[in-house]
C-alpha cells in the first residue's frame, strides 16, 4: 500500500453573513484556476456546501505557510506568548523581491492579465525558509486585454494607507494601483512604519516622509531592525560597521524605488518587470558586501571590488532617479 504523508494546511472559512463573501469566494476560486507560481500560495481545494443549520458553507483549504505572515514579522503584537523575530536586510528585500516576481507574473505573464487589488503585509506570507508568498485574492480582478483596466469593479478595491489615489476618485482598477500599494508595502518593510501610524497626518503621508530624507538621511529612517546581530560571531555588526556607506547606497535606492512606484501619477510608476530587475541588482550588491565582510577579508583587492560596486549603484541610482 502507498503511504500517503499528512500535510499541514490552512483554511480560509467565508463569513457568509458579510456582503460580498460569496463574490470574494468565487473571485478566489476562478484566479486558482488560471495562476501557478512559486511566490503565489497554492490552492489545495475548495469546499461549497450547507452547515448542519442549512447555512451556506464555503472555504478555501491552501498550503500551510510555517512562518505566517509579513505582517506578524515586522509589527509584532505585544504582550504574546511568541519570541521576538526579525528579519534582516537581506532577508527583507529578498521577501520584497518574491512579491514582487508575484505581481509581474499576475501582471505581465498571465494569459490574461490580474491586478491583485489588496497588497498588504498581512497578504503575504512566509514558508519555512522564509520565502514569500502573496495570498488573498478575494479582491483580485481580470484585466481588459484592450485598455488594461478591470472589467468588473467591485466598491472595495484595497486596504487603508495601501490603496492607489486614483481609486479614491473612481478609477478603475489596473496594475498601476498594484504597483503603488507594493510602493507603499517596501517603504514599510525597510522603515519599519505602518502607513497608518498617527504621525502620518495632513499632507504627510510614508511615500513623503520618506521622500523627504532618503538621500541624505536613509539609514536614519530605516528600521534599526535591519542590522540586528543574530549570531555569536558579530557576523551582521561587521558587515554594517564596514561597508555603511555602501550598505546607505542600496538602501537609498530600495527607497528611491519605493517613492517612485508610489508615486501620485500612475503613470510615474514602474512596471513590475522593471522593479525586479532593479531589486536583483541591488540584492547583488548586498551579497557581494555580506560575503566579504563573513570571510573577514579586507585586502586591497576586495576592497577595491567594493568600492567599485558601490561606485556603479551610486551611478546608477542618480541617472535613473535624476
Amino acid at each position: 500500500m502507498p503511504s500517503h504523508k499528512a500535510q499541514l494546511v490552512a483554511v480560509k472559512v467565508f463569513n457568509m453573513l458579510r456582503w460580498g463573501a460569496s463574490n470574494s469566494f468565487i473571485a478566489e476560486c476562478e484566479m486558482f484556476r488560471n495562476i501557478w507560481h512559486r511566490n503565489i500560495v497554492k490552492i489545495v481545494t475548495s469546499c461549497s456546501s450547507v452547515d448542519f443549520s442549512g447555512n451556506d458553507f464555503k472555504a478555501l483549504v491552501y498550503e500551510f505557510m510555517e512562518n505566517g505572515s509579513l505582517e506578524e514579522w515586522l509589527h509584532p503584537t505585544f504582550g504574546t506568548q511568541n519570541p521576538a523575530k526579525n528579519l534582516n536586510l537581506l532577508e527583507r528585500l529578498d521577501i520584497a523581491i518574491d512579491v514582487a516576481c508575484a505581481l509581474d507574473y499576475l501582471h505581465n505573464h498571465c494569459k490574461t492579465p490580474i491586478v491583485h487589488c489588496d497588497l498588504k503585509l498581512s497578504n503575504v506570507l512566509l514558508d519555512n525558509e522564509l520565502t514569500g508568498h502573496l495570498s488573498d485574492f478575494g479582491l483580485a480582478r481580470f484585466l481588459s486585454k484592450t485598455n488594461n483596466v478591470a472589467a468588473n469593479q467591485s466598491s472595495s478595491r484595497g486596504s487603508v494607507g495601501y490603496v492607489a489615489p486614483e481609486y479614491k476618485k473612481g478609477s478603475e482598477a489596473s496594475t498601476y494601483g498594484d504597483v503603488y500599494s507594493f510602493g507603499i508595502l517596501l517603504l514599510e518593510m525597510f522603515t519599519g512604519k505602518k502607513p497608518s501610524d498617527h504621525m502620518f497626518r495632513d499632507d504627510l503621508n510614508l511615500h513623503t516622509f520618506v521622500k523627504m530624507a532618503y538621500f541624505e538621511r536613509a539609514i536614519e529612517i530605516a528600521d534599526s531592525r535591519l542590522f540586528l546581530q543574530e549570531d555569536n560571531h558579530n557576523t551582521t555588526t561587521k558587515y554594517c560597521e564596514r561597508f555603511s556607506s555602501e550598505i546607505e547606497e542600496c538602501l537609498c535606492w530600495i527607497f528611491g524605488i519605493g517613492i517612485v512606484c508610489s508615486s501620485k501619477s500612475p503613470r510615474e510608476r514602474m512596471d513590475m518587470g522593471y522593479v525586479v530587475t532593479k531589486l536583483q541588482y541591488i540584492r547583488n550588491i548586498l551579497n557581494a558586501l555580506h560575503g566579504c565582510a563573513r570571510s573577514n577579508c579586507n585586502c586591497m583587492v576586495c576592497r577595491r571590488k567594493m568600492n567599485e560596486l558601490a561606485a556603479r549603484a551610486q551611478n546608477r541610482l542618480k541617472l535613473f532617479f535624476l
